[in-house]
């Protein structure tokens, strides 16, 4: 719960079938008026209150439609101040045949789904909507965007609070920077209509070394879920201070500012600048920061304060030579400033005519110190959802939060490769855990692109979080051995591709084996790959490899080749006077089965049936391992049977247990595994002394 958490839903319950004597129509309007105006300025939090007080007289006096639609609206406020579960409970008491035809709601409905991970649900609510079918068969493939999962690890900090929001984190040399809506003072009169808190701020600390790891919190708010980014899209459009009551930030937070060694800085500016000033983008090549900011002009009670860009020099913590740019209209918002590292271009978020959703993307070029050109969408990239909060990284990378392409549900952070023609390849979906069933944005790369900071609400409000980066690779190694020649072969064409979303192959590479037959390949952790090994014609295998929960190495072990008939040495028939028993062992092992054992059993008895005859024991191998080797474990084999033969009551004089001959005598003259097992054996001739 965000902002009204404590608000009571008692009134409503009981004012739906009893009708307060007090109120009569006259009153019920007005607070559709007020309710309305409050709406359509953005001032959500004062207007689900009216909504409210409304919906108490029009479930009597009102149509069914005017219900359908103000209950619609008091979850449209819900939401918008991302109060998700009293969005969900206003939802939820709009009639299905109602919530249907409207398309918005059910786009936020399926959003509610995903943000409780009931993304089979959620997938088909969203597929009723055609321009969102991309994301909704997404929502069918989470495992499959969780692959690169075991790369990142993430630092809650311990500059977050559970009471204000931390947002959109920046490093300019060694200073962090961060957006935020916690006042300054501990207490203020000053507040946003929108949501009923501080304006926001840009804060800093002068050093990297300032920010400290926190206490994760030990649960993320699964049982709520995140908006379609209008709420970011639109958070600094509100111009009226109509919440004027005092109000304090909480005791527990005085005591931390009190006890901290290091204080932060906010960012001040020589100009003066009211309203929220958010969302940081700096490039040294140019040494300026470019900031999303209010409109400062003079506006009436009716009109909406945009949001535009500007750009400053800054020095330390102070904000110069700002200029306001050009970059369109006073009718929409252009906001999230990203600047690239070259300083010649720049991109943002902006819901003004061109582009495919809500909020898109737009960028412009530098022409001059003063000018840019005309703005143009990203039109690859965008969605018929929400496109914002881009950044770049050190190398040039575009890095931005949407919630139209597949994801995980709410806002999900991408990255994308940016061509010199503004083309867009290679849009890549961040993996858990920096992205989440929540929303999740503003992400930054230190120097190396192994560290940096993003934006994430799953513990309930925005809070600041670090990740680590490093990639993890599987080495996936084997070996091709020819059954006509039972030597490693090289040369034997390897393929190794990868399944993705269990539709369709990409190749990863392809080999040939080395002089000692062997191949190696570079996998990643938590992917499906199809192995196919390729001898020519029709000796062609193919075998499924997993390494779910594997990081660093798999052996694949043999494959054979070469289609040759097996060459079977019989062993020697024994006389017509003999009887012949033969027990098994496992692979280099010398341990009895219960099977041998019975069988044992059986010559054992014989031999004691008759005091003329004895027992001949012939230890044998498979071909696996050196001549030496097996030597030795056919000798351990004609010992333990020897030992058991002892155990049952057989003597020295009945068995003679000095015969083995290690791989020189195998029945299958072959390498193959599966018939291997007929030559780990010991062989028992029961015949006359």
């Amino acid at each position: 719960m965000r902002l009204i958490k404590n608000l009571s839903f008692a009134v409503f319950f009981l004012g739906l079938s009893i009708i307060s004597n007090g109120q009569d129509k006259a009153s019920s309007n007005l607070n559709l008026q007020k309710a309305s105006k409050a709406y359509e300025s953005f001032r959500f939090s004062t207007a689900a209150i009216y909504f409210q007080k409304y919906l108490k007289t029009a479930t009597s006096n009102g149509s069914e439609e005017e219900v359908n639609k103000t209950l619609l609206k008091i979850a449209d406020c819900y939401w918008n101040i991302t109060d998700y579960q009293n969005a969900n409970l206003w939802y939820s008491k709009v009639p299905s045949a109602f919530l249907n035809s409207n398309p918005l709601a059910k786009r936020r409905l399926s959003e509610l789904l995903a943000g409780q991970e009931n993304y089979q649900a959620a997938s088909t609510m969203l597929s009723t909507l055609p321009e969102f079918s991309a994301r909704a068969k997404g929502f069918n493939h989470i495992d499959e965007m969780k692959a690169d999962s075991a790369d990142w690890s993430i630092r809650y900090l311990d500059l977050n609070t559970p009471y204000y929001k931390e947002f959109s984190p920046l490093v300019i040399n060694n200073s962090f920077l961060w957006s935020t809506n916690e006042p300054v003072r501990n207490s203020l009169k000053d507040l946003s209509g929108w949501d009923g808190n501080s304006y926001t701020y840009i804060n800093s600390y002068d050093s990297l070394s300032n920010v400290k790891d926190g206490t994760m919190p030990s649960n993320e708010y699964y049982d709520t879920a995140n908006s379609t980014a209008k709420v970011f899209a639109s958070r600094f459009a509100m111009s009226d201070n109509d919440l004027l009551h005092n109000a304090r930030i909480p005791m527990a937070l005085i005591k931390k500012r009190k006890s901290q060694d290091v204080k932060s800085i906010p960012i001040i500016s020589n100009e003066k600048v009211k309203f929220n000033v958010a969302n940081p983008s700096y490039s040294a090549a140019i040494n300026k920061v470019f900031f999303s900011v209010n409109n400062q002009s003079d506006l009436d009670k009716s009109e909406v304060r945009m949001v535009g860009i500007a750009e400053a020099k800054i020095d330390s913590n102070v904000l110069s030579n700002i200029k306001f740019l050009a970059l369109g209209g006073s009718s929409h918002n252009v906001m999230h400033p990203a600047i690239h590292p070259n300083g010649q271009l720049l991109v943002f978020a902006s819901n003004q005519t061109g582009g495919k959703g809500d909020y898109d993307l737009y960028y412009v070029k530098r022409i001059d110190d003063t000018s840019w050109t005309n703005p143009s969408p990203l039109t690859e990239l965008n969605t018929a959802g929400n496109e914002l909060f881009p950044s770049f990284s050190p190398k040039g990378q575009l890095l931005f939060a949407s919630d139209g392409h597949p994801g995980f549900g709410g806002l999900d952070i991408y990255r994308a490769t940016i061509e010199g023609n503004m083309s867009v390849k290679n849009v890549y979906h961040l993996p858990s855990p920096v992205n989440s069933p929540h929303d999740d944005f503003s992400l930054v790369y230190l120097n190396d692109e192994t560290k940096g900071f993003f934006t994430s609400d799953r513990f309930g409000q925005d809070d600041i979080l670090a990740f680590d980066y490093e990639m993890k690779i599987v080495k996936l190694s084997g070996y091709v051995v020819s059954r006509f020649t039972e030597m490693r072969k090289p040369g034997v064409k390897i393929i190794l591709q990868n399944k993705t979303n269990g539709e369709s192959l990409v190749n990863v590479g392809t080999t040939l084996t080395d002089s000692n037959g062997d191949f190696v390949f570079e996998g990643r952790p938590n992917n499906e790959y199809l192995l196919t090994i390729d001898n020519g014609g029709d000796d062609i295998q193919k075998t499924s490899v997993s390494t779910r929960n594997v990081f660093t190495s798999k052996p694949l072990g043999i494959f054979y080749v070469d289609k040759k008939k097996e060459i079977v040495v019989e062993a020697p028939k024994p006389k017509a006077d003999t009887t012949k028993f033969v027990v098994y062992f496992a692979f280099d092992k010398s341990t009895l089965t219960n099977k041998a054992k019975r069988i044992l059993n059986q010559a054992a008895a014989l031999v004691k049936s008759n005091p003329d005859l004895k027992a001949i024991l012939d230890g044998h191998t498979d071909l696996w391992g050196g001549d030496d080797y097996n030597m030795d474990l056919s000798n351990k084999r004609v010992k333990e049977t020897c030992k058991y033969f002892s155990k049952i009551g057989l003597n020295e004089s009945q068995a003679d247990c000095s015969r083995y001959y290690g791989k020189q005598r195998p029945v299958y003259n072959t390498l193959d595994r599966s018939v291997s097992v007929k030559n780990r054996r010991v062989e028992i001739f029961v015949t006359n002394k």
